[in-house]
């Protein structure tokens, strides 16, 4: 829904809003937010905030709050509730910055309509739970993969997880216990592109802040000799005969793909069945929207049956795979 100021105002007024998030990820897919006052959210509205924190210290940056974003964060305090927004990035004068992954898959989602083909996409992870206070990295249970409780101990934790989604309007297709001990895993349902992207963001928040209120940490990354996490991603295309190119543009294209991909293992492991292309080397903790991009721009040149020996550089800019290559 897209509010007016008006509309937003009886909003905050109804639901006791005392604190409103604005969120942003990084160029590496670390989620960002600031915190305002419900008086600033028609100067926000209209002006955005301008703050300093871009890719140095000295770059200012103005957030401009998506209003059909808007969320009551559930785990937060009812009384005196807390919202959330995902934000434009722009530079003081209200450009978009090329860092703003969100807007470049936002941008090209519209032309992906525009032109009549209908994409989804799943998305979901795994991730540990680990104990907290240890000298060692200590997992929550010894339980594998679909075990039960009282083997599985994460099931409580999971099912915060979900509900919380619940209160977001945000479903949940599959939760268990994956392979390694304390591991977890839990996938959303078909989305958009874009919004399959925002509900992967505030799925990993969920995670981690159900996780710590049962005094736990959830971890995304990697441990040596446990199973690994994994990015769960899958495209759907109801038309066959576009499913086939989609799936083969990403195959031609995939070695330049792959590294903005932080891969579990290489080449990139990607299955064609049912109208449904999934990926399963990916790391959680890769940058959602941009891998998305990726894989969506190798899909139309597929689609296109584009032809290029520049494929990154045709669809990124020089800026931007500068501050890539800051990561390496």
């Amino acid at each position: 829904m897209n509010y007016t100021i008006e509309d937003m105002k009886l909003f905050l007024k109804e639901h006791d809003v005392q604190f409103i998030r604005l969120v942003f990820c990084d160029i590496f897919g670390n989620q960002k937010n600031i915190s305002v006052r419900p008086y600033q959210i028609e100067d926000i509205i209209e002006n955005g905030l301008v703050f300093q924190g871009g890719l140095s210290k000295n770059q200012k940056i103005l957030l401009k709050p998506d209003l059909t974003s808007l969320d009551i964060l559930p785990w937060r305090p009812q009384s005196g509730s807390v919202i959330r927004f995902f934000c434009q990035i722009c530079d003081e004068k209200g450009n978009v910055l090329e860092s703003d992954l969100r807007t470049l898959l936002q941008n090209q989602q519209d032309k992906i309509k525009q032109n009549g083909f209908d994409i989804k996409l799943q998305l979901g992870t795994s991730f540990y739970l680990l104990k907290k206070d240890q000298s060692l990295i200590v997992p929550h249970d010894e339980a594998g993969y679909l075990d039960v409780a009282p083997m599985d101990q994460g099931e409580d934790i999971r099912r915060q997880i979900c509900l919380n989604l619940d209160d977001m309007a945000i479903q949940t297709s599959l939760s268990y216990h994956d392979y390694g001990p304390g591991q977890n895993s839990v996938d959303l349902t078909y989305q958009d592109v874009l919004t399959a992207c925002d509900q992967f963001i505030t799925l990993k928040w969920a995670i981690q802040t159900s996780a710590d209120l049962y005094d736990l940490i959830a971890s995304f990354g990697e441990f040596e000799e446990w199973h690994e996490n994994a990015l769960h991603m899958c495209f759907y295309i109801h038309d066959e005969k576009t499913c086939q190119s989609f799936y083969e543009g990403i195959c031609k294209y995939s070695q330049d793909i792959c590294k903005f991909l932080n891969l579990s293992k290489e080449p990139l492991d990607c299955v064609l069945s049912n109208h449904c292309i999934e990926f399963i080397s990916i790391r959680p903790t890769c940058q959602p929207y941009l891998v998305t991009y990726l894989f969506l721009m190798a899909g139309l040149y597929g689609i296109k049956k584009v032809q290029t020996k520049t494929f990154i550089q045709d669809i990124l800019s020089l800026t931007l795979l500068e501050s890539l290559a800051k990561k390496e």
